[in-house]
């Protein structure tokens, strides 16, 4: 997808953003078609993170310049790992299609990320970010299939996305585990969002809670949601609509510490769940949810297998 200099102006002038981060968010609406036109990758990837949310949940009160996707082809590893090759030969095949310089980068285990060169319109450089995990592969919620959000007059069509509860989980334990300005926006925009049910949210909270490195759920507090002015002037501003008044960091950070005092500190079953992770190995999942289903899924959860094996094996359990 080629833009002329004078499209992409009046492009501009209409949704209120800056042209060279404008130009970015439209490549990527294409690089999300150009992916999900394919059915095997529909049928084995997901939408997750910061372009989910602000480009299908919300209506676009910032821009989101990466493109973060989950394998959820198999719950198998030996399935995964089978389909991996394929499906990244696909998307590298993809983005070259679609006129970018592709540099991948180093491979993980967990999985595959891409830096996409282009030229824009008005002769600068500009680059996306592709991130494919495979190790998050087992959903809570039922996946939603759902057209974005018109950007000016550009759409992604009939994209898989994760549910809100899922989305909801990982943002905030990012937030709490990272505490990016971009985080605590985000995080703003789902405590206000009338999709999200708060209730619904602490099963996959918790379990995304549980796998973290380092961030401990249990001692975790709404005050982790910091003052991130500078950050928020620097990283989020910039792509916000210009021209209008948008929200001031300070309110934002009361309304995501508000939220968040709804969901912690953590319920003593909930708090039991975590522990039993970290401190000896274990994933109950009955501690969380009377529901089978759910149960088994998060049991075959593989983060949480290998959270549950390290821990096992530093401590000679």
């Amino acid at each position: 997808m080629k833009l002329s200099r004078e499209r992409l102006l009046r492009e501009s002038g209409t949704t209120g953003f800056r042209p060279e981060s404008l130009e970015k968010v439209i490549r990527l609406v294409g690089l999300l078609n150009g992916i999900f036109r394919h059915a095997d990758l529909r049928e084995r990837l997901v939408l997750k993170g910061g372009t989910a949310l602000n480009l299908f949940l919300f209506d676009v009160p910032r821009l989101s310049v990466d493109i973060d996707l989950n394998y959820i082809g198999s719950a198998e590893r030996t399935v995964m790992e089978t389909e991996r090759p394929a499906l990244e030969a696909k998307l590298q095949a993809v983005f070259e299609a679609d006129d970018f310089s592709v540099r991948r980068m180093p491979v993980d285990h967990a999985g595959g990320k891409w830096q996409l060169r282009f030229t824009g319109a008005q002769g600068q450089g500009g680059n996306l970010e592709v991130d494919l995990n495979f190790l998050h592969r087992i959903p809570l919620e039922p996946i939603q299939v759902q057209d974005s959000n018109l950007l000016g007059s550009f759409q992604a069509k009939g994209i898989p996305v994760l549910d809100i509860h899922d989305l909801a989980a990982g943002k905030l334990v990012a937030l709490l585990d990272r505490c990016a300005a971009r985080d605590v926006f985000d995080a703003a925009g789902l405590f206000a969002h009338p999709a999200l049910d708060l209730e619904r949210l602490r099963l996959p909270f918790v379990v995304m809670g549980a796998m973290s490195r380092e961030m401990d759920l249990r001692t975790a507090t709404p005050e982790r949601a910091m003052d991130t002015l500078s950050d928020f002037d620097r990283m989020v501003r910039p792509l916000l609509r210009q021209g209008i008044q948008g929200p001031e960091p300070g309110s934002i950070q009361a309304k995501v510490r508000e939220g968040l005092a709804r969901l912690l500190p953590l319920r003593l079953n909930e708090a039991e769940f975590v522990e039993a992770i970290w401190e000896r190995g274990e994933i109950h999942a009955d501690l969380v949810t009377a529901d089978p289903e759910a149960q088994s899924r998060i049991a075959a959860m593989p983060l949480l297998l290998w959270k549950a094996q390290n821990v096992r094996q530093h401590r000679g359990l």
